[in-house]
């Protein structure tokens, strides 16, 4: 898979821009604020459907009063709404044209309306997993080990919608079940009415809950011998690495055991938004014994893992992104990344970075 070219509309810092890649190795240079970093979230948007940065859709909007630049136009008019739109030209399977229009509800509520456009026609934002892949590496993923256990759902989860086909459609099922599971509990806890509606949400989550556990139990199950070959390459040090799955597992059985405590609190107590995993070296948990390079050696084989799982999934390399990630690993991953980055396009933003590559892009601020 490869992206030829990327043109922003009044996305983040950038009114009009657009950059070509070569399909090796490319380095995005420049200041801080120049947009580097924007560039990989715009790449990212066309793949996913979803920013790594943004929690808000609004925030990718083009703001003129924050830059200091003119107002923003579509077709050389001011538009009634603010919008933004990332266009890529791709080589991915029958695609050509991915496009991203984003465009805020109205100026009283911080809500937008997001459209996805393959070759002009528009599918849901679901499938986006479906047609163009990358993976990122940014230095957010160094905090995999140590962070809250909501940070290794959301890597299990994100694996998953570029592996498994139903997984992104289960996923959002289950998500609406149980928060009106959740909302059917807080009615029985105030008003005592609402019992007859809990069989129906229980047995979707279960339904929904059950698919989801067991594509993350296979997927860690996979991860481990990947993960452990990638770090030895690293340590070279012959460490044994597994992976745990913390279950919450989500029944029949366990979810009338919680049934009178759930109501106290007014939400689900078990299932998969309660999950987690945890990685071992040699027996170890590493978020609690591992040294900080142990442990970023161990999310590096991750992320690496990733990139080979989702290569032999879609039987080609997806485009590789590196957000300003080389002033956070030592010599041994830079050189085994040296090694990795050729294997497919890559697209590097950094201030530096002490690998060759085959185009250097500079971006100057806006």
């Amino acid at each position: 898979m490869i992206i030829q070219e990327l043109k922003l509309t009044n996305f983040r810092s950038r009114q009009f821009a657009g950059t070509e890649f070569n399909i090796g190795v490319n380095l995005i240079i420049g200041p801080n604020g120049a947009g580097k970093t924007n560039t990989l979230e715009a790449i990212h948007l066309l793949s996913t459907g979803e920013s790594f940065r943004a929690e808000r859709d609004e925030e990718m909007i083009y703001k003129a009063e924050l830059t200091g630049g003119p107002a923003a136009v579509f077709n050389n008019q001011v538009p009634e709404r603010e919008f933004a739109r990332v266009e890529g030209r791709v080589k991915a399977e029958a695609i050509d044209v991915l496009e991203v229009l984003i465009v805020k509800n109205s100026a009283l509520r911080n809500t937008c309306s997001k459209t996805y456009k393959t070759n002009g026609l528009r599918k849901r934002i679901a499938e986006s997993y479906n047609y163009f892949v990358t993976v990122l590496f940014c230095p957010q993923d160094l905090e995999l080990f140590t962070g809250a256990p909501a940070v290794r759902r959301k890597f299990m989860d994100d694996l998953l919608f570029k592996m498994e086909p139903n997984y992104k459609r289960e996923h959002s099922l289950y998500s609406r079940a149980l928060r009106q599971r959740n909302k059917v509990l807080e009615k029985i806890n105030k008003t005592g009415k609402g019992w007859d509606e809990l069989p129906f949400w229980t047995e979707k989550i279960l339904a929904s809950g059950g698919f989801i556990q067991k594509a993350r139990g296979s997927l860690l199950k996979a991860l481990g011998p990947n993960s452990e070959q990638f770090f030895n390459r690293v340590s070279q040090n012959g460490s044994n690495i597994g992976i745990e799955y913390k279950i919450s597992e989500l029944t029949e059985d366990r979810l009338a055991k919680h049934k009178e405590h759930e109501i106290q609190v007014k939400s689900t107590l078990v299932g998969p938004h309660k999950d987690d995993f945890e990685l071992t070296l040699n027996g170890y948990n590493i978020a609690h014994f591992g040294s900080r390079g142990q442990q970023r050696t161990a999310v590096f084989a991750m992320k690496m893992s990733e990139l080979e799982m989702t290569s032999r999934m879609h039987q080609s390399r997806p485009v590789l992104l590196l957000d300003d990630i080389f002033s956070e690993l030592d010599d041994k991953h830079i050189q085994s990344l040296s090694e990795i980055v050729k294997k497919q396009q890559t697209i590097i933003a950094s201030t530096h970075a002490n690998i060759t590559v085959d185009k250097t892009i500079s971006l100057e601020k806006s």
